[in-house]
């Protein structure tokens, strides 16, 4: 609106100023030419005026009919504005002076149609003769051609019974906001300027009401006070203060009460898609201090139902690069009630991100709001936050900003009984992708309320510490995964797998199913587990992985290729024959089987390693039957189990497997009657305490 103002203002200077010029000789229909090609100058748009009357007596002025500015190209509406009328009157000894005293201008039916198409281009964005290079007439800012206009000393402005349509194609949404009027009035030269508004939407109304106390004092330069109120459902704001032209600058405080944020958003046209009664209220006020290219905002007091902070805003457009700093102290804020419900299941869309990417990393190019757009310098602490799945205390968040780097950080963050420290860094060189570095370091943090919260994990418990440090580059997913490199190191403490005793399962395929140890606990206890990683070139490496645990030792080392998605893994088991080995020192545990997990993600096989031979994939119990009968006709593999992990301490296996399997371990024939029904027996023992065991750890 206050475009269009501008745009009518500009229109009664040019009939009053060619008016003065050509008094009394210039037909008005040469006139009405002339300034609808300065106002199609003035906005890139075609002006056309259907009728103009000169008023060539005493007050000068005119009366314009049928005023049109045409609307952009791709919009939907013929017209971005219309006027039914414009009436001006002004005394001509203050034109002729070029000081005007007085101005009487009325606009009467105003019509805006405002349009935002799917990619959220306005139509009231100009293009005018000076946005191609062209010369528009008006010099330079120092030779009083910028953009800034002075107002009369007197106005006697009305904009009466408007219409504003605002149409917006990203959502959907068209609103119309009626009986628009706007009135800057001064009675005499000494009252204060009387500035009165009004606009309707849903038989709602908003209502503009302030003054201006002195416009003599504006105009010699000195400071004069203003208040502004302006109510509208669910709103309640009031600025007080003092313009001062001379050092161009405003000293003001704002109160802003918003008794009703939902009922504003929805007059407005955007309703809230959040859980009632969250945003119930909110309310802020502020010291104001603006002039020469600055704004300091302080005594900031921010509330938002239960959530109260207070703080300070600074922001400098002076310089080359805007620079913003801001400085915000919250207590405690709840963010469970501003979000939606959480469903019984994940949706669709998240299954479908659960599952490993097969089809490999996206390489579209991101959309990388880098370098931002001013130098920042942002401090934001909080008491705590809390959302339904996490709660985190003693949050301090800092971010810097340049054109070449932007760095946040967490300072000691309070997370699940432990501390998180972490900085990223973004570098952005314009001739160079954009670089990225993580450092983070996590301390006594525990893990099975993390792991539950944010990955439906309940099977891990303990105390967790996690360093990092990464670089990497790249302006798409693919890059920044293939260009990955850095270090780290995890290490969980005093901790159990829960639901899942890894002891008695190997124990159990290492003989066969022989040993069946049903009292076994659901659960493996260790004293550590973790190790050491390095990454080059998005490839992890791990040489040291160790689990620690009284009944048994777990080793493991291989790679992970995160650009592929495949890994290549080891993992090499030491046993205690059986519970009693809770108290067996290093020395009474046996080696156990090789585990190899290898293959891409979405498919990874699990196989065992039996003397260098690799048995079958192992995906759930009937492999462990498979197994079996791949054992029994492959008796050089059975030696090499027996050798590496003692069978005869389950039984006498050559009895069990008979047959060609029982001659190759006992070096006699064919075992006595019924060897085979023992060896069907076998594969179904195995089945079925392999699946018991399977079973607790959520897998059949």
């Amino acid at each position: 609106m206050g475009r269009i103002l501008k745009i009518l203002l500009v229109l009664v200077f040019i009939v009053i100023g060619v008016t003065v010029g050509a008094y009394a000789l210039i037909p008005a229909s040469l006139l009405k030419d002339q300034v609808q090609q300065a106002m199609a100058d003035a906005t890139g748009r075609a002006v056309t005026i259907t009728d103009l009357q000169l008023k060539r007596w005493p007050p000068l002025g005119f009366t314009a009919t049928g005023v049109a500015i045409d609307n952009a190209e791709w919009a939907e509406d013929p017209e971005f504005a219309t006027v039914e009328s414009i009436e001006a009157d002004v005394s001509v000894w203050s034109v002729v002076t070029g000081s005007p005293s007085a101005l009487v201008l009325t606009v009467q039916r105003p019509e805006i149609y405002i349009e935002i198409d799917e990619n959220g281009r306005g139509n009231y964005e100009f293009k005018t003769a000076s946005d191609d290079g062209g010369d528009d007439g008006g010099g330079s800012e120092d030779e009083g051609g910028g953009d800034d206009m002075e107002l009369p000393v007197r106005p006697e402005i009305r904009i009466e019974n408007g219409l504003v349509v605002v149409r917006n194609k990203q959502d959907g949404t068209e609103r119309r906001f009626e009986n628009v009027s706007l009135s800057v009035i001064q009675d005499s030269d000494t009252s204060p300027v009387k500035l009165a508004g009004n606009v309707e939407s849903d038989g709602q109304a908003a209502i503009l009401d302030g003054t201006i106390a002195s416009l003599d004092s504006l105009a010699a330069g000195e400071a004069s006070d203003i208040d502004v109120k302006l109510t509208a459902p669910g709103l309640d704001l009031a600025l007080t203060g003092a313009l001062d032209p001379t050092a161009q600058s405003t000293q003001s405080k704002l109160n802003l009460q918003l008794s009703g944020p939902r009922e504003l958003a929805s007059w407005l046209g955007q309703p809230l898609e959040i859980p009632e009664p969250a945003l119930s209220s909110a309310s802020l006020t502020a010291s104001i201090a603006a002039g020469d290219q600055k704004i300091d905002v302080t005594d900031l007091v921010l509330k938002v139902d239960a959530i109260e902070g207070e703080g300070e805003i600074h922001a400098d457009a002076s310089g080359e690069r805007p620079a913003v700093a801001v400085t915000m102290n919250f207590g405690e804020i709840d963010l469970s009630p501003y979000m939606p419900a959480s469903s019984d299941g994940p949706s669709d869309e998240a299954a479908a991100a659960d599952k490993p990417a097969a089809a490999g990393w996206p390489d579209e190019p991101l959309d990388l709001p880098l370098p931002v757009p001013a130098d920042l310098d942002v401090d934001i602490a909080m008491a705590s936050l809390k959302t339904p799945q996490v709660t985190v205390d003693n949050i301090k968040a800092l971010v810097t900003a340049d054109a070449l780097k932007t760095e946040a950080r967490l300072v000691d963050l309070g997370l699940y009984e432990g501390t998180l420290n972490t900085t990223l860094t973004a570098n952005t060189d314009a001739d160079q992708p954009p670089g990225f570095a993580v450092d983070l370091e996590t301390n006594n943090i525990a893990l099975l309320p993390i792991l539950a919260e944010f990955a439906q994990f309940e099977r891990l418990q303990g105390t967790g510490n996690v360093s990092a440090n990464l670089t990497t580059s790249g302006n798409s997913v693919k890059a920044i995964i293939d260009n990955l490199n850095g270090d780290g190191a995890i290490l969980v403490s005093d901790g159990a797998i829960l639901g899942f005793n890894i002891g008695a399962f190997m124990r159990r395929v290492m003989s066969l199913g022989l040993n069946s140890e049903a009292d076994a606990p659901k659960r493996t206890d260790f004293a550590e587990l973790g190790g050491t990683y390095t990454i080059e070139q998005g490839v992890l490496t791990n040489n040291d992985l160790a689990l620690r645990a009284p009944i048994l030792r777990l080793a493991g080392a291989g790679k992970v290729d995160l650009p592929q998605q495949t890994l290549d893994y080891s993992i090499k088991p030491q046993l205690a024959s059986t519970l009693q080995g809770q108290d067996a020192t290093r020395e009474g545990l046996k080696a156990g089987i090789p585990v190899v997990i290898s293959g891409p993600w979405a498919e990874p096989k699990i196989q065992l390693d039996v003397g260098g031979n690799l048995t079958s994939a192992i995906t759930d119990a009937a492999d462990v039957g498979a197994l079996v009968d791949q054992l029994k006709v492959n008796p050089q593999m059975l030696e090499d189990l027996q050798a590496q992990f003692d069978l005869n301490a389950f039984g006498n296996v050559s009895e069990v497997i008979g047959g060609a399997v029982g001659g190759a371990l006992s070096g006699a024939g064919n075992a006595a009657g019924g060897a085979a029904d023992k060896a069907g027996d076998l594969k179904g023992k195995a089945e079925e305490g392999v699946k018991g065991l399977l079973g607790g750890f959520g897998r059949n």
